[in-house]
């Protein structure tokens, strides 16, 4: 190549997406048509390809005392998640992915971080964890984090799920104008 010019692909060739794009991509080009309630159904589908079930996605009460399961087709139900003594919390209290072996695989909790705003928790089952699927769930809890929050200002499902007590119209104004209840920076 002359002067530094990059060449495209060879004459018939093609840039396919491996499977890590394409596994995200789907979520990208679908995510942002999906009303707010389909998210959780979306990414439930996704983890399905990889072969995980049992998948949860937790978003933080006002009360910071709980994880709350976000309800959804294909998304496993299940009872709100202590912050304290729950493995749903260590993963967010440490924004960290915690793992724990079952006797039918390996339970994975990861946390939803945009940026440093903590938003919940997304759980998942597989048979086996390698490093592969370690890199894409991280990367898919990052990617469903910034879709919440982005869905967020659309919709008051988050926001009903996340209020465990009765709230007054003016505190609910309140709560909308403050800043995330959580936050990790690697600083502080």
């Amino acid at each position: 190549m002359a002067g530094g010019e990059r060449q495209g692909p060879a004459e018939g060739s093609t840039r396919s997406e491996c499977f890590g794009e394409e596994f995200l991509g789907v979520l990208l080009d679908q995510g942002h048509e999906l009303p707010p309630h389909q998210l959780g159904p979306l990414v439930a589908r996704q983890i399905g390809r990889l072969d995980g079930r049992e998948t949860s996605i937790f978003l933080q009460d006002y009360g910071q005392v709980w994880l709350v399961p976000l309800p959804g087709d294909g998304l496993a139900a299940g009872e709100p998640q202590p912050i304290d003594g729950s493995d749903a919390g260590r993963a967010f209290r440490e924004a960290r992915p915690v793992e724990v072996s079952q006797a039918g695989g390996v339970r994975v909790y990861l946390p939803l971080l945009d940026g440093g705003d903590q938003v919940g928790v997304m759980a998942v089952t597989l048979d086996h964890l390698h490093d592969d699927e370690r890199r894409l769930l991280r990367r898919l809890a990052s990617l469903v984090a910034d879709m919440l929050v982005t869905k967020h200002g659309y919709t008051d499902l988050f926001f009903r799920l996340r209020r465990r007590e009765p709230m007054s119209v003016a505190a609910e104004i309140q709560w909308s104008l403050l800043p995330p209840l959580a936050m990790s920076t690697p600083r502080v």
